[in-house]
């Protein structure tokens, strides 16, 4: 079960680095709607691969014992949250850049000062 435990604590790393990328990536953009897209990502791709890798740590019995039932209903949990933060996040970012664009905001073009 070990190897159970690795492929999560890599999923949960995994999540992290790109957690930071797109914290860089918000930084580092030069407007409105590639920040978003940046936020997005991580919104999105960051918490999958967090999320799974802790449902699979969650589901490693200790030393010498099965699986136990709120082992495998942590998983469920963790998942469940997963799914509420895929719908609301994907909509919050839409509903953002939505409105930005209804509100005039223009894009970054090549060639432009940075906004």
């Amino acid at each position: 079960m070990m190897v159970l435990f690795w492929i999560g604590a890599s999923l949960a790393a995994l999540g992290g680095f790109f957690f930071v990328t797109s914290g860089v990536g918000m930084y580092r953009f030069p407007d409105f709607f590639t920040r978003i897209h940046a936020a997005g990502i991580a919104d999105s791709l960051g918490a999958l691969l967090v999320i799974v890798g802790l449902s699979l740590v969650a589901l490693v019995p200790p030393e010498g014992q099965a699986f136990e039932l709120s082992q495998i209903l942590v998983a469920v949990k963790l998942n469940i949250i997963l799914f509420f933060l895929w719908v609301s996040g994907t909509t919050a970012t839409h509903a953002l850049a939505k409105s930005a664009w209804l509100a005039n905001v223009q894009p970054w073009k090549k060639g432009e000062e940075p906004r």
